[in-house]
């Protein structure tokens, strides 16, 4: 299962609203912009009720190299390659006093999977178009969608069916 690890960084006080200094605690996401090879359709995940695009905690991760370990053990079955794209960086406000980012490497589908088989702790998965329409998205979700969508998907090479 996810470990939510929250790290407090050095140096990221922030004042309240006429109140005391609050430490801001920031959480660093590593998430995977998994695209078919037309690059029309993007894969979201259901976990804990709320749909978001793969991945974990970046210090867990370390890198793309361990977010495209953790997708393929995630979602047994799929096979990615990694398209070497600098990543998007979003941040938003959590709670109080919480800053979220994501950082989203891209990849893309290698061949389309006879079948997913997710692991646990996922509740279902989904293609989707970029719009993400029709989904309770969160902000943060919101905003990588938006940016996602402000880049160009054309597929690199074609892919074998």
């Amino acid at each position: 299962h996810s470990h939510r690890i929250k790290v407090a960084m050095a140096g990221s006080l922030a004042r309240g609203a006429g109140g005391p200094l609050i430490n801001m605690i920031r959480r660093i996401l590593g998430n995977a912009a998994i695209t078919e090879p037309e690059g029309k359709l993007i894969l979201i995940v259901k976990q804990n009720d709320r749909w978001v695009l793969p991945g974990g905690n970046q210090g867990d991760l370390k890198g793309w190299e361990g977010l495209a370990r953790k997708v393929k053990s995630d979602l047994r079955g799929i096979e990615i390659e990694y398209l070497e794209h600098r990543p998007i960086e979003v941040t938003v406000h959590g709670r109080t006093n919480q800053l979220v980012t994501a950082i989203v490497y891209d990849f893309n589908l290698v061949k389309p999977p006879e079948r997913i088989a997710p692991f646990s702790h996922i509740q279902d998965y989904e293609w989707i178009d970029m719009t993400g329409k029709g989904y309770v998205l969160s902000e943060l979700m919101q905003k990588i969608f938006k940016r996602l969508r402000q880049r160009d998907y054309t597929p690199t090479r074609e892919i074998a069916r």
